[in-house]
């Protein structure tokens, strides 16, 4: 589970321009809200809507306090006015099995963004069980890229038997782990009530101490009066420190491509790719920067966890990439489409000036790419102008200007990486 705090608030909100505007796009587990007003029976219901998806995915965020097209930040004022208990309570009632949610504040400079942490539910699907104005008894709701829909039959057969796996995996853990313990030294903890049963003695772990328990995730010395570990007598070899995951976003992705430099490893940016709804994103630039050889691809791939159908679709890309042949969609022709196509590749061969302009200026130099010959083109010119493009202009306003610019960026990490 994602953990939003500091650090997650720094990097997600680091894309805000001058003018406050968050560039960033709503995701499979990002949704923007303007206002809240819970007041508001259609506002409800979409956030409900919202929730439902995110649950019945990996869970998300709904952010509130930031206007949508373009994405500016104007904050909130009125977050706090509603207790969690109205919110379970409405949730509740028109979901089932019920779903949990956390609430939190971000401030991003001096503006206080509020959030509902929908948390991935381990009984799935959600369910509605009761109408309300945008959503309907008996509908089961999935989130697809920037939007909440009802599932698709493949996602819901997918849905349906990865938690038939997932139970069937658990009884297989648990008994294994009795039969290696001995039944007469097994003991139950009930998560839902804290209630541990051990066979000679009960206890009852108070929610504030299960709130306390954390993993370790490294091993320290005191800095600056912060808590220190130390490790006394011998540590087992098998002990390992736990590396925390990096927040990856798809923005972030993209700019790894064109600054070709990642922050973080190349697991944390194939485990974001993998929970995507499309397996095109730059990819072989990610082994190049990491030195995972050709013949070791496949293998690396398959041993990163993931329960995302993506994941099948990234791997078989290893094999057969589409992408390329997708370069007589966007042809060098007589046509007005060609024409324009055609003016921006000769500028990038003859390393003439390129200037843009406006969103459809974008849209030709992009298409334009997927004609160039690698060995007459420069890869860093080439990411020079769409440093330019991302940093102007992302996200589009029409969702087409996204879907060419992510094959865009993965045609040319085929072109030059595969």
């Amino acid at each position: 589970m994602l953990q939003y705090d500091q650090v997650w608030t720094d990097e997600f909100f680091r894309v805000i321009d001058a003018d406050g505007v968050l560039h960033r796009r709503e995701s499979n587990s990002i949704e923007f809200k303007a206002k809240f007003d819970w007041a508001d029976k259609n506002f409800k219901s979409v956030v409900l809507k919202t929730a439902a998806a995110f649950a019945n995915r990996a869970g998300g965020l709904i952010l509130f306090g930031i206007e949508d097209a373009p994405h500016r930040v104007i904050g909130i004022t009125n977050f706090d006015e509603v207790d969690d208990a109205e919110i379970s309570g409405y949730f509740n009632e028109h979901l089932t099995p019920s779903i949990d949610f956390k609430r939190h504040v971000f401030s991003v400079n001096g503006i206080d963004i509020g959030a509902f942490q929908i948390l991935e539910s381990r009984t799935k699907p959600i369910i509605c069980q009761k109408d309300s104005p945008k959503t309907h008894d008996s509908d089961i709701y999935y989130r697809y890229s920037g939007r909440s829909s009802k599932i698709k039959s493949g996602d819901l057969r997918q849905l349906l038997q990865t938690q038939k796996d997932l139970e069937k995996k658990l009884w297989m853990d648990l008994l294994a782990k009795v039969a290696h313990v001995g039944v007469q030294n097994t003991g139950l903890v009930n998560l839902a009530t804290g209630h541990l049963d051990s066979g000679q003695n009960n206890f009852i772990l108070d929610e504030n101490i299960l709130n306390q328990i954390k993993f370790l995730d490294s091993y320290s010395v005191q800095q600056n009066g912060a808590p220190a570990v130390r490790i006394i007598g011998d540590v087992d070899r098998t002990a390992q420190v736990v590396e925390r995951n990096k927040h990856i976003f798809e923005e972030d992705i993209f700019s790894a491509f064109i600054e070709n430099r990642v922050n973080g490893r190349a697991e944390d940016y194939f485990s974001s790719i993998f929970s995507m709804n499309s397996e095109i994103y730059p990819i072989y630039f990610l082994f190049e920067l990491s030195g995972i050889e050709e013949d070791k691809r496949h293998d690396f791939l398959e041993e990163i966890g993931s329960r995302f159908k993506n994941k099948s679709k990234v791997v078989s890309r290893l094999a057969l990439d589409k992408v390329e042949r997708k370069a007589h969609h966007y042809a060098i022709n007589n046509t007005e489409h060609g024409i324009e196509r055609a003016k921006f590749l000769q500028a990038l061969e003859s390393g003439d000036d390129i200037v843009l302009n406006t969103e459809n200026d974008c849209r030709f130099f992009m298409e334009s790419l997927f004609s160039i010959n690698a060995h007459q083109v420069d890869l860093e010119e080439v990411r020079r102008h769409l440093g330019t493009i991302l940093n102007s202009y992302y996200p589009f306003s029409k969702d087409n200007l996204n879907f060419v610019f992510r094959w865009s960026l993965a045609f040319i990490d085929n072109l030059y990486f595969k």
